[in-house]
């Protein structure tokens, strides 16, 4: 199995309407650009989840991708997730334990505010556009293995899709080699701390 990929947006929040205190916001956006990755920037496609979602995958959601640190369970109705025209939408009802209080009391006072996803990118899941600077990975279906809360977001881990960009580019004369993207990454990294 391939390492997981893992992206970030903004806007969680809590909400509660006579039941149990929930969290609501978005896991990914669909048609908004990256910022630079690593040597490409990325876009997902509306329907990129869909074959995960009608499959009926048991999508977990954690705490900062920890899997010791759940928080909610797609077959136990704690968590619903679904596609609308904006992107992948969840809510989560987390368990009274204290990983689920911590993450709501953090979420209410805004010490969180994040969610990401984990997915691997099946062999007809991107597209590649070299056509301009940096390049465009456009994801158009995904294998989506979890959602999480996230207090940092962590730089993503984009090795394997730098891997999927040096075989799709190879096609093309000229084209930029693994190590020249990996050295671009690693450039990249070095100016950020």
């Amino acid at each position: 199995m391939s390492e997981i990929e893992r992206r970030y947006v903004g806007g969680l929040e809590v909400r509660q309407d006579g039941g149990p205190e929930r969290l609501v916001g978005y896991a990914a956006l669909f048609g908004v650009r990256s910022l630079d990755l690593g040597g490409f920037v990325e876009s997902i496609r509306a329907g990129a989840f869909a074959r995960s979602l009608k499959a009926n995958v048991d999508i977990r959601a954690f705490f900062n991708h920890d899997s010791g640190r759940i928080i909610g369970r797609r077959s136990k109705n704690t968590l619903i997730i679904r596609e609308d025209q904006r992107g992948l939408r969840v809510e989560i009802t987390p368990p009274q334990t204290e990983t689920g209080r911590e993450v709501i009391e953090n979420v209410r006072v805004g010490n969180l505010d994040q969610m990401s996803f984990g997915f691997n990118t099946p062999k007809d899941g991107e597209k590649w556009s070299f056509d301009e600077s940096p390049p465009l990975r456009e994801l158009l279906h995904v294998d989506l293995v979890e959602v999480s809360v996230v207090a940092m977001p962590a730089y993503p881990q984009t090795e394997i899709a730098l891997r999927s960009m040096a075989l799709a580019a190879g096609q093309r004369p000229g084209a930029p080699t693994l190590t020249k993207l990996r050295e671009s990454l690693a450039r990249q990294r070095a100016g950020w701390r």
